[in-house]
């Protein structure tokens, strides 16, 4: 049995920076209750307050202390002799004999820690899933995690899902093609590299997102970071190919500023989505308005919910 050292504290205390670039501009995370709902069903926890972003309360959590409380904790896991440094999210009314889904996500290099994580807040409390953000790409640390995540709640094993921007979206990738943890993965601004999908890789559900004018991650392909990427739309369709999904995707420009191409899932493998988000950079969910980011990460739960682990 593993033993994991860890400290969760408040960050409105300490690190209000790190609590806004979490959750900035999501006051309305918590859904609209009735007011009789809101008397029926009362939190039992110690709250210490309220953090100032997001409206909802932050535990002090010692380092023997199990299981998770409802809102947001910033951590401190021991990996192989290096502090990890994550943050833990919870639904305002977490159940601890529920089974709940999970998604990872990944940060990007230059955007700092959470800073595009504001984009899915609404959906973590809507669909009641828990959320692992590490602040660092290391698979010894995502190993680690899974198993603390794991030992502090009870985890849907089939609805595990990973997420990440740009540096991190390619991390995801990579875990989705060397790990067996993920039931479908949400990579943003990034794609495959030639020759990175092998014959014997994981078939896996993906939802890849591309701003159109992206030049870091190049939506065209080419060479960049020492790598060769293959382009947005030609990442779809290897993936597709892949997968064993129909030839052709079904194309859906009815979202204004998005265009969709869904390969449908054959009889040997699952779907693959591919969103381009037109006139938009790099950037991508930090710089879309806030009802066409309401609209693509709704799309990303959907997305999870109907690609569940066998």
């Amino acid at each position: 049995m593993r033993t994991f050292s860890v400290c969760c504290k408040t960050m409105n205390m300490k690190h209000p920076h790190s609590a806004a670039r979490f959750f900035a501009g999501t006051a309305a995370l918590a859904l609209t209750l009735s007011a009789n709902v809101q008397a029926e069903r009362k939190p039992e926890f110690n709250t210490l307050g309220l953090d100032m972003f997001t409206n909802m309360p932050l535990t002090l959590r010692k380092s023997d202390d199990l299981g998770l409380k409802p809102g947001l904790s910033e951590c401190h896991l021991k990996v192989g002799g290096k502090e990890l440094t994550f943050y833990v999210f919870a639904p305002k009314y977490y159940d601890t004999s529920k089974a709940y889904p999970v998604v990872f996500t990944f940060n990007g290099t230059m955007v700092g820690e959470n800073s595009w994580m504001p984009c899915i807040g609404q959906m973590l409390e809507k669909y009641e899933y828990l959320c692992v953000n590490p602040q660092g790409q290391d698979r010894a640390e995502v190993d680690a995690l899974f198993a603390w995540i794991k030992a502090q709640a009870k985890v849907d094993a089939a609805r595990v899902y990973a997420m990440g921007s740009s540096r991190g979206g390619m991390f995801a990738i990579d875990l989705a093609l060397t790990t067996d943890y993920f039931a479908a993965i949400a990579p943003v601004a990034a794609m495959l590299t030639a020759g990175r999908l092998k014959e014997a890789s994981p078939k896996i559900p993906v939802f890849q997102i591309n701003g159109e004018l992206d030049r870091t991650i190049p939506y065209k392909g080419g060479k960049g970071h020492g790598r060769e990427f293959l382009g947005a739309l030609e990442s779809a369709r290897v993936w597709a190919k892949h997968n064993g999904c129909n030839s052709e995707p079904e194309v859906d420009s009815s979202h204004g500023g998005l265009v969709l191409r869904r390969y449908q899932a054959g009889g040997n493998g699952p779907e693959i989505v591919q969103c381009t988000v037109l006139n938009t950079g790099h950037s991508v969910l930090r710089i879309m308005p806030d009802a066409d980011v309401s609209i693509l990460t709704g799309m990303v739960w959907q997305f999870f919910a109907r690609n569940v682990k066998k």
